[in-house]
């Protein structure tokens, strides 16, 4: 049976009262994106560990639901992930689907009924921050239906087994993020490549329980931050609908590709943001 696989590198650091902006949040192209939109009309849907409320958003979780247990967030994970798109798109709205938990590792049939409560929420972004341990035509037929509503899908890709991939990112259906490998990068076969962006792993912080905040490091923000963008992507776009459309994931990368960093400014880890896997091969 096809089971979820959480990413285990998520680890909440310190809890804090008051939240700092992120300084690794310094991408020069997102404050010029403000200026136009800041994720207005956007509904962006999270596959995750479940939400509990916070003050920063309860005006934004439109909806909060769970397709197996309580909506708590045990690992802290959902709630992290949803205050992390709120500050890149401040004005977006949110519908989380607790999917999976770490105590309970979701299956296909969960990812099917989690796939419905997306579709009839009006969601034009779908986060999906876990991976499958093997191919699933019920996992692949869901990824098949929110695209053909319109929906794109950004996952996470797990580089840590690259026998057995990581799906549903590898599907061209979808988004893929990773975390920032040199060793990985320097091995990928590229005739294959089923990622699309690398982001470093580093210290965050976001929102958490009792409407407090915390600071936390791994590679969890590789996939809010590109929902982010692309909720920005989206809402702009909305609005000039007749000089620039968003039809296709090629529209949507070719927006998406301007607002990544180069690799050699975040080697010294001075900047926060997504590289484009093909433009490094080729450069």
């Amino acid at each position: 049976m096809s089971r979820i696989k959480l990413r285990d590198s998520f680890k909440i650091i310190h809890e804090l009262d008051t939240r700092s902006q992120n300084g690794k949040f310094d991408n020069p192209n997102i404050p010029e994106s403000w200026t136009e939109a800041a994720g207005e009309d956007i509904v962006v849907g999270l596959m995750d560990t479940g939400c509990f409320p916070h003050k920063d958003f309860a005006d934004s979780l439109i909806v909060n639901k769970t397709v197996y247990d309580t909506k708590d967030d045990e690992t802290g994970h959902g709630t992290f992930q949803v205050g992390l798109i709120q500050e890149i798109a401040p004005k977006a709205k949110f519908v989380m689907v607790k999917t999976s938990s770490e105590k309970f590792l979701g299956d296909a049939g969960h990812f099917e009924r989690a796939t419905a409560i997306i579709k009839d929420s009006g969601v034009d972004i779908v986060c999906i921050p876990f991976e499958f341990n093997d191919d699933n035509y019920i996992v692949r037929r869901c990824v098949e239906e929110m695209r053909a509503q319109g929906i794109y899908i950004v996952c996470h890709y797990n580089d840590s087994d690259h026998k057995r991939g990581s799906k549903p990112a590898e599907y061209d259906e979808c988004l893929s993020v990773g975390r920032y490998n040199t060793e990985w990068l320097r091995k990928i076969d590229h005739k294959h490549i089923f990622i699309d962006y690398m982001i470093p792993e580093t210290e965050l912080i976001s929102t958490a329980k009792n409407n407090k905040y915390a600071s936390a490091i791994g590679d969890h923000g590789g996939v809010a931050w590109t929902a982010g963008m692309v909720a920005l992507i989206l809402s702009k776009h909305k609005k000039l609908t007749t000089t620039s459309p968003v039809n296709s994931y090629p529209d949507l990368i070719e927006h998406l590709n301007k607002l990544t960093m180069n690799i050699y400014e975040l080697r010294d880890m001075t900047h926060y943001g997504l590289i484009d896997v093909r433009r490094e091969l080729i450069e």
